[in-house]
């Protein structure tokens, strides 16, 4: 095997790596709320990214820091279908909210943008 198609792999497996920490974050931040708080959190327009605990954003925006130059566009691919189907896997209760929920497909595209803000990955 060529070792560009080698580097190919690797880097391939880097970026999917890189996506999937990215959208378990997200996960993360939607799934510690129940489904009454996520239904009040879109009907109030409310940014979730404010309620993440400020070590873990210090954390976040290190670990991102790290990878901006080289992974940031793998980042800024991922949309509310890659987080809704995370979702659909490990919290289905609240897929129902935010579907339901007028505006609430709108309230998570913008909870993605404020997040990347906030890791200066926009």
């Amino acid at each position: 095997m060529k070792v560009s198609k080698i580097g190919s792999y690797i880097r391939r497996f880097i970026e999917d790596r890189v996506k999937r920490q990215f959208e378990d974050g997200m996960v993360k931040v939607v799934s510690d709320l129940s489904p009454d708080q996520l239904h009040k959190c879109i009907v109030w327009d409310m940014s979730l990214w404010q309620l993440v605990p400020e070590q873990q954003r210090l954390k976040w925006k290190a670990e991102a820091a790290e990878i901006k130059e080289q992974y940031c566009h793998v980042i800024q691919a991922i949309g509310r279908d890659e987080i809704l189907t995370v979702l659909r896997k490990e919290r289905p209760d609240l897929i129902v909210i935010i579907e339901s929920t007028p505006s609430g497909l709108l309230w998570l595209d913008k909870l993605l943008t404020e997040i990347r803000a906030g890791l200066n990955l926009d």
